[in-house]
């Protein structure tokens, strides 16, 4: 699904990096100049959940407000392969719970969201849709090998504190022939990181690709994102 605006560079991103400069820190002048920057420079492990919070009352109109295109993706990318709807799901770095109402919207009747921010998991508890929340310390050590049938991440690669150096936790986590949808937004895409663990895990023979799907993320900003669908070995 191409879009119909050109990518990566011009107004559009430089409104995009803009809203990320007003979003996570107090003014742009505070901010890396480089969105990349912004994004992976190394932080404390305290830093992931703060910085969310510092924007959480900013971020579904920000987001939202741009038409934002990539959970409904997500889900029902997922629901497309996942065998039994009612199997357990965890939307993992769930933010304020739009990925959990995609899910359920999809079809997904088991969802548990997890995520580091308490303000955030009360803004998604407050949607209704989830089985369980819980708010997980950075390091992740709660989920346990084998746990789930199917994990979700919208934002985790893009603005949230999983970062990829996670994909391989998220894939011990699964079952065997579990799945794992997440997404790439362009700008991470075009920092080259997130598609460099996503290819080495398939390299590794843990997971294989069953999908991958550029489409939008936010629309209103003229910015896309790639939706991939991994299957546990």
């Amino acid at each position: 699904m191409a879009l119909d605006c050109h990518q990566g560079t011009g107004p559009a991103t430089d409104r995009l990096i803009n809203f990320a400069m007003h979003s996570l820190y107090d003014t742009p002048a505070q901010a890396p100049a480089l969105y990349p920057d912004l994004l992976w420079k190394p932080r404390a492990a305290s830093n992931p959940a703060m910085l969310r919070q510092s924007w959480v009352r900013r971020y579904d109109k920000a987001t939202l407000g741009t038409g934002y295109a990539t959970p409904a993706r997500i889900a029902e990318a997922l629901c497309a392969f996942l065998p039994d709807t009612d199997q357990s799901v965890l939307d993992y770095d769930c933010g304020t719970g739009v990925l959990g109402l995609a899910l359920q919207a999809a079809g997904c009747t088991d969802i548990t969201g997890i995520d580091p921010s308490e303000v955030l998991i009360a803004r998604a508890q407050a949607r209704g849709v989830y089985r369980d929340l819980h708010r997980i310390q950075p390091g992740y050590e709660m989920l346990r090998e084998g746990r789930w049938a199917a994990i979700a991440t919208a934002g985790s690669l893009g603005l949230g504190p999983v970062g990829p150096c996670q994909v391989e936790r998220l894939t011990r986590a699964l079952m065997p022939g579990g799945l794992l949808a997440l997404a790439v937004p362009d700008y991470c895409t075009s920092a080259g990181i997130s598609a460099r663990a996503v290819e080495a895990t398939l390299d590794s023979g843990a997971m294989q690709q069953l999908f991958r799907e550029h489409g939008a993320h936010l629309p209103a900003l003229c910015q896309g994102s790639t939706v991939i669908i991994l299957q546990k070995s």
